[in-house]
């Protein structure tokens, strides 16, 4: 039998103990221990130091020690207004929570949806808020101002929007351009020859839809086009379907709220086979695997929803550290991503 070679070890990453940050900073370990408990008073000076090392060595005291010490739960409260079946039609969302959870954690921090209804929401947050369980909140799609907001306010919460609550100017916000989406849109179905542009969008009160009409029918009166909105019962597919059942002779071409209720519109095309539907365009938003993979594949706005969460966590991160804001309003870009369900329009 031949004898086993000894195999060569691999050494294990060393973890950074309370140890090795008191020798870095010349303090006992009783003194990292009081900084990062709190127990105990610590001089500015040495609980500056105590923190500046045990960043530079990469060491993590646990989430308790860590709020004894700075008085932070490390927790941010998240609210989306969309009701459980939303979230599963809504691609965007994946990359947006997705996004805002890999960005919190890597500065140590977690987050928690708080209950769409506005009511149980305002009550969920005065709970956490009480509790001492929230640094501050991230609110998507943002409400009208209303109780949930108020509740933040009077605990001088930081917050952070994705999207823009109206008559509130002065909040820190992340956003895209919505109105030049819109132009970006109309203006592409015009080059391609169409001119009776419907909207197509679902019922809810998501604010982002009510914004989106508003500027579809700007943007029409600028064209001299008449407007056509069609609204679905739910963000899905066969409501979408269901929505254009006896609609299809009013439009030319179809700009829809979101990349499921697109699909489900050129579902509704392919059907009207012995129709004029395989002759009308269908431009979505998100630019989801939805657009990717429809037959034809679908023209759609890549609005960077997870440049957005990103922009958004850094903003309500850096409130709560007590940092300066470079600026408070973040404009993301999006880009109009043209594929074969715009095809140029053949005249009659």
């Amino acid at each position: 039998m031949t004898p086993k070679r000894p195999g060569r070890a691999v050494a294990a990453p060393k973890v950074i103990t309370i140890r090795d940050v008191a020798e870095a900073a010349g303090v006992s370990t009783a003194t990292v221990s009081h900084v990062f408990s709190g127990r105990r008073p610590v001089s500015a000076s040495a609980a500056e130091r105590v923190l500046e090392v045990a960043e530079e060595l990469g060491y993590r005291a646990n989430t308790v020690a860590r709020g004894l010490a700075t008085g932070r739960s490390y927790i941010v409260a998240l609210h989306l207004p969309f009701e459980a079946g939303d979230i599963v039609n809504a691609p965007f969302l994946a990359s947006i929570l997705t996004t805002i959870s890999t960005t919190a954690s890597e500065a140590g921090y977690a987050f928690i949806l708080i209950p769409p209804d506005e009511q149980l929401a305002t009550a969920h947050v005065k709970s956490l808020i009480a509790s001492r369980r929230i640094d501050g909140a991230m609110l998507l799609d943002p409400l009208p101002p209303g109780t949930l907001r108020e509740a933040l306010d009077a605990a001088g919460l930081p917050v952070v929007t994705i999207g823009r609550t109206e008559g509130r100017d002065d909040d820190v916000w992340v956003d895209g351009d919505l109105d030049a989406q819109v132009g970006d849109a109309l203006g592409h179905l015009a080059a391609r020859g169409y001119e009776r542009p419907a909207l197509l969008i679902a019922a809810g009160g998501a604010v982002f839809y009510e914004h989106l009409r508003a500027r579809y029918e700007a943007r029409c009166a600028e064209r001299g086009w008449a407007p056509c909105v069609i609204v679905a019962e739910a963000l899905t597919e066969d409501a979408a379907i269901q929505a254009l059942i006896g609609r299809l002779d009013d439009l030319d071409s179809l700009f829809c709220g979101s990349d499921v209720l697109a699909s489900g519109a050129l579902r509704a095309l392919v059907a009207d086979r012995d129709g004029a539907g395989l002759q009308k365009a269908v431009i979505g938003i998100g630019d989801s695997y939805h657009a990717r993979h429809a037959r034809p594949p679908l023209t759609s706005i890549d609005t960077r929803s997870g440049d957005k969460a990103r922009a958004a966590t850094e903003l309500l991160l850096g409130l709560i550290e007590g940092h300066e804001l470079p600026e408070r309003h973040v404009t993301v870009p999006h880009e109009l991503v043209v594929r074969g369900s715009t095809p140029q329009r053949v005249p009659a």
